[in-house]
């Protein structure tokens, strides 16, 4: 996986029609079902070469072996959830030299999570919701996690690469990624990752769970009415560091 290289997508109605035909079937029928092409599958918007069946075999051999680490096939729970979401999204994030023209496009995902890995999804989300199959980027089972490490990402030659995604909640990481204005601008999400790490060490989980939700939606308001992109890294960061700092005080009066 050297090179540039782009996945097929799957159109969602043939994978959420897919994802419900997998109601009946276990983890194990799922993994054996799990394949590397689909008759529907659709080329990819960047055009550039498909990435080649060896490869994609890898890719899905890698993600089994990532949720084997994790507890898979019998282990479940919020440790062994955390821990695949972390484990995937880094290794997403790190070995798929893919653009983001087929990255931020939901049925790349689509073929990804019902045809290459849909056991893998199927042991995350036990309930069998179809859009941990087929659904937007935010729902589906690997693109969250890749999105939360691209979003979380502190760059290659930063010591703890990965910190503000090991330290993340599952409630920060849904109230950040489901805020698209938020979400969209890396430089915002890193910002909001570092005012809420030092939080975290300040306060219990109950009180910061609280205390996100409304520092984010006064950050949402407060970013309709200012371009980001013309602030300083200085200037962003006291920003976000003034959303939390008042959401406090008014946590702490009532």
């Amino acid at each position: 996986m050297n090179s540039a290289y782009s996945l097929p997508g799957l159109p969602l109605p043939v994978a959420r029609g897919i994802a419900r035909n997998y109601r009946s079937l276990s983890i194990t029928e799922l993994e054996k079902a799990a394949a590397l092409e689909h008759e529907a599958a659709i080329e990819a918007h960047s055009r550039l070469p498909t990435l080649a069946a060896e490869e994609l075999r890898q890719l899905q051999q890698s993600l089994t072996a990532i949720a084997r680490r994790a507890g898979y096939p019998d282990q479940t729970g919020a440790a062994a959830n955390r821990k695949l979401d972390f484990s995937a999204g880094v290794y997403l994030r790190t070995h798929l030299r893919v653009s983001d023209t087929d990255l931020l496009r939901a049925e790349t995902w689509a073929f990804i999570s019902t045809v290459v890995a849909p056991h893998v999804v199927q042991w995350r989300f036990p309930r069998h919701d179809e859009e941990r199959f087929s659904g937007p980027l935010v729902r589906n089972a690997l693109s969250r996690t890749w999105l939360a490490a691209r979003l979380l990402d502190r760059g290659g030659d930063t010591a703890d690469r990965w910190l503000y995604l090991a330290n993340a909640q599952a409630d920060f990481l849904v109230q950040l990624i489901e805020r698209a204005s938020l979400s969209s601008d890396r430089r915002i999400a890193l910002a909001i990752a570092d005012i809420w790490n030092e939080w975290r060490q300040q306060i219990g989980y109950t009180e910061l769970e609280a205390l996100n939700r409304s520092a984010l939606k006064w950050l949402t308001f407060m970013l309709s009415t200012v371009e980001a992109s013309l602030l300083s890294d200085t200037e962003l960061r006291e920003l976000v560091e003034n959303a939390y700092a008042r959401m406090r005080e008014v946590q702490l009066a009532t």
